[in-house]
C-alpha cells in the first residue's frame, strides 16, 4: 500500500481517466513509489538491501503489468555491496 495525495487533478484522473493517464501524472509530477525510493536510496548508499526488504513487502518490489512482471534484484557486487537489477519475466 502506497500513500497518495489527492489533489484535484488526480481525482479527475482517476473518475474520468486511465491508470496510464494516472501513471503518467504521477511521473510528471515527481511522485516517487517504495519500489523506486527503495532503488533510489540502494543506488546512492542511504540504505542496505537487507533493510529494504526487510521494511518493504515483496509485492512492492515487482510491477506487473499484464503479461509481464519485473522482478527488483539485488546483486550482490563486491564486499558488502548489491546492485540493482530488474529481471523481467513473461507468462504465457
Amino acid at each position: 500500500m502506497e500513500l497518495l495525495e489527492v489533489d484535484d487533478r488526480i481525482r479527475e484522473i482517476m473518475y474520468d481517466g486511465t491508470i496510464t493517464q494516472l501513471q503518467h501524472h504521477l511521473s510528471k509530477v515527481g511522485f516517487l513509489s517504495f519500489r523506486g525510493a527503495a532503488i533510489e536510496k540502494l543506488l546512492t548508499g542511504a540504505t542496505t538491501s537487507e533493510e529494504v526488504l526487510r521494511v518493504l513487502p515483496r509485492s512492492s518490489l515487482t510491477r506487473k503489468t499484464a503479461a509481464d512482471t519485473e522482478v527488483l534484484q539485488l546483486v550482490p557486487s563486491g564486499s558488502d555491496a548489491f546492485a540493482v537489477a530488474s529481471e523481467k519475466l513473461t507468462y504465457s
